[in-house]
């Protein structure tokens, strides 16, 4: 997988054969771009919170937001309309826009899940404490 980065125009820029990529790889490839010694006068491109344990193998998901302007772009333009998948988490930018940039042949996908939940009632003096998965 081919992350690279456009510091000028700020762009995280996806491989264009690489048509589906994990929040995670995203974040991984993010943390090491900004930890390089010619990287490291630029404000933070992103946050990213999660992976809090929940019990029982339950961990909740990534939600990864996109900071002061930067966006996913695939590197280059497909020979005919290609669907492009982030999964694995949510991603979303600092200030509500897309977190993607229009692309021709690009069409992009963004796989938002939810985290499980704790879900508790309330049954006379006896507290149920469980788990359920939300999907939206």
């Amino acid at each position: 997988m081919a992350i690279t980065f456009d510091k000028s125009n700020k762009w995280i820029l996806i491989g264009v054969s690489d048509t589906t990529t994990s929040i995670q790889s995203l974040s991984d490839a993010i943390r090491t771009y900004e930890a390089e010694l010619n990287n490291l006068d630029i404000p933070p491109i992103m946050s990213a919170v999660g992976k809090a344990n929940l019990g029982g193998g339950l961990f909740t998901g990534i939600v990864l937001t996109l900071l002061n302007g930067w966006k996913l772009k695939v590197n280059g333009t497909p020979v005919s309309e290609t669907q492009y998948s982030i999964n694995q988490g949510d991603l979303v930018t600092d200030d509500a826009t897309s977190p993607t940039v229009f692309g021709t042949n690009v069409k992009w996908e963004i796989q938002q899940s939810t985290s499980p939940a704790l879900v508790t009632a309330n049954t006379g003096s006896t507290t149920i404490i469980g788990k359920r998965s939300l999907d939206r």
